[in-house]
């Protein structure tokens, strides 16, 4: 009994295959070790213990080098309530990133500065916040309660900068920012507290 024997082009065919196969499950197994040092990164710099939480952050595109950035977010969804961040906002929200000690050669510095220079998609925004939530609940009721008090707190203060001089020139807080910043303070899960009625307040005053 005779079997057919593959030829050299067949066998050939299958060499490469068996190549590209191991090639694809090494590039697999690179990207699962980087994705994984990533998540560690994310673990450590943002201080958590939810494992979950800094995967989905690095699903969202943050990384050990830029995750710094993240719990400025809020700042960057206020300054695009409008459709367009002003000169005085994006200078406030870089300000208020130095002194959160972001340098300025920072890959976190760069990638908030992007963020406002090309919108991010509302998703993208309203997933952080509930992500920033999840991190300040870890922490206990009351330490979270002030962590989302000041969060709501430096959201108003970068709308407010978009408006006229101490507000002689048209409304310090536009509608649109009022808007915004009341889904922050849902998205944070933060709008029964006294604290949170109390900074909304200002919106309307």
């Amino acid at each position: 009994m005779t079997t057919n024997k593959p030829s050299q082009e067949e066998q050939n065919f299958i060499h490469e295959q068996e190549v590209a196969r191991r090639k694809a499950q090494e590039r697999e197994q690179q990207l699962e070790a980087l994705n994984a040092r990533e998540v560690e990164g994310v673990l450590g710099i943002l201080k958590i213990q939810d494992r979950e939480l800094a995967e989905h952050l690095v699903d969202l595109g943050f990384g050990a080098d830029t995750v710094a950035a993240f719990p400025l977010i809020p700042l960057v969804y206020v300054a695009w309530a409008d459709d367009a961040v002003t000169t005085r906002e994006r200078a406030r929200v870089l300000e208020l990133a130095q002194e959160r000690g972001l340098a300025e050669d920072s890959p976190a510095y760069r990638f908030l500065d992007d963020l406002l220079e090309r919108p991010p998609r509302p998703e993208f925004l309203h997933t952080c916040v509930k992500a920033i939530r999840r991190i300040f609940e870890a922490s206990g009721v009351a330490d979270a309660d002030k962590a989302k008090a000041d969060l709501v707190s430096l959201s108003l203060m970068i709308a407010e900068t978009s408006g006229g001089f101490l507000g002689l020139f048209g409304e310090k807080v536009n509608e649109q920012e009022q808007e915004r910043i009341q889904e922050i303070v849902e998205d944070l899960g933060f709008a029964d507290r006294a604290s949170a009625r109390d900074l909304l307040h200002v919106l309307k005053g």
